[in-house]
């Protein structure tokens, strides 16, 4: 493994991470680059964490508003105990659909926060695509990101089982149906970890979304 350039030390198969904002996280001992991995330790949700780590940096940024990383946390912890009170429970799978905008974003992160498996739809699909997507997926709950949520008490952080499924991304379709591809809590923090080691990771950076938000 090679150890980033800076304030990254390498000693031998081991990697000193410095203290301070990173990916949301702070090691309190080195990353060894042969450590197993423990799948009995839940992860804490990445949104909480970076609420504490960095509570007032850009969250998200649109044309219109600005939302920090408290912010953005306090209005998924809220959405997420108005969900619980409707029913929603960790585990079960939601579609989600909605127009892309900040109510899109905010229900993904206050269905994530719950505990729920995700599963975001294309906006503009025609209604047949739709419901088939909508079949292929067998959710509980298919949710409007931009119906109204009752007034509810902000739900807690919950932590995350690695090998739970968190979100739900249909595959491109270009050669045959899209079909939903299921992806773990260790998918994605492996994904997300591997991207910071390989590119690099700066609380400065941001990140242009282009794509539709499914």
């Amino acid at each position: 493994i090679e150890a980033p350039h800076g304030d990254w030390q390498r000693e031998g198969n081991t990697i000193a991470v410095p203290r301070g904002p990173g990916l949301g996280l702070s090691f309190e001992a080195p990353i060894s680059a042969t450590a197993s991995v423990d799948s009995t330790n839940d992860l804490p949700c990445p949104l909480a964490s970076s609420a504490i780590a960095r509570p007032d940096h850009p969250a998200l940024i649109t044309a219109d508003q600005t939302l920090s990383y408290r912010q953005l946390a306090d209005e998924a912890a809220r959405r997420a105990g108005a969900l619980y009170a409707r029913g929603v429970r960790p585990g079960m799978v939601v579609a989600l659909r909605g127009r892309r905008d900040v109510n899109f974003v905010l229900c993904f992160h206050a269905l994530a926060w719950l505990g729920a498996c995700v599963a975001p739809l294309p906006e503009q699909a025609p209604s047949s695509e739709m419901d088939r997507l909508i079949a292929s997926l067998s959710p509980q709950l298919v949710l409007d990101a931009n119906a109204p949520l009752a007034p509810a008490t902000a739900l807690e952080e919950r932590f995350w089982p690695r090998d739970e499924a968190r979100l739900i991304v249909f595959t491109s379709g270009s050669t045959t149906e899209a079909k939903p591809i299921r992806l773990s809590t260790e998918q994605l923090f492996l994904s997300a970890t591997g991207s910071a080691f390989r590119l690099g990771h700066d609380p400065n950076d941001r990140w242009l979304c282009c794509l539709p938000l499914h």
